[in-house]
């Protein structure tokens, strides 16, 4: 194919590479690990719950209740991570740094679960690493820029 008299050919030159364009937000990491360590509390929740305990139905109905707490956080942190705006990821953050006392509550309040003797001693071990993952996200919530 020729060009015609006057006609001139045209390429269109791609923006050079920047490597700092593609960093994520450090946040982003940092939320990932806090969305991950509360996945794996609610996990152990389940678990403390899952079987057929034959421990009293009312301590079951606690340990959902602070499921629920829990869940709602994770909520707010994955709705950080979706968030493309940085002004709004800055305030997310901020909000989930005052909120991670709901987590801290939660986690006294299945310490104090645990400390009930009327369960297994499995269920025990379920609660007790509940509390250390949620005391492990209020450190990683504290570390968020």
């Amino acid at each position: 194919m020729s060009l015609g008299a006057g006609t001139v050919k045209t390429y269109i030159t791609p923006k050079p590479f920047t490597p700092q364009d593609f960093k994520p937000h450090p946040a982003k990491e940092s939320l990932l690990i806090i969305s991950e360590a509360i996945r794996f509390a609610l996990k152990n929740l389940g678990y403390s719950v899952a079987e057929a305990p034959g421990y009293d139905p009312e301590i079951i109905r606690q340990i959902q209740a602070e499921g629920e707490v829990v869940s709602d956080y994770l909520a707010k942190v994955l709705r950080a991570r979706r968030t493309a705006d940085r002004d709004e990821l800055k305030m997310l953050t901020d909000t989930l740094k005052v909120q991670v006392s709901a987590i801290l509550a939660a986690a006294e309040r299945l310490k104090a679960i645990a400390a009930n003797t009327d369960k297994p001693e499995w269920v025990n071990v379920y609660l007790q690493t509940v509390v250390t993952n949620l005391a492990e996200v209020d450190t990683l919530v504290k570390r968020l820029p």
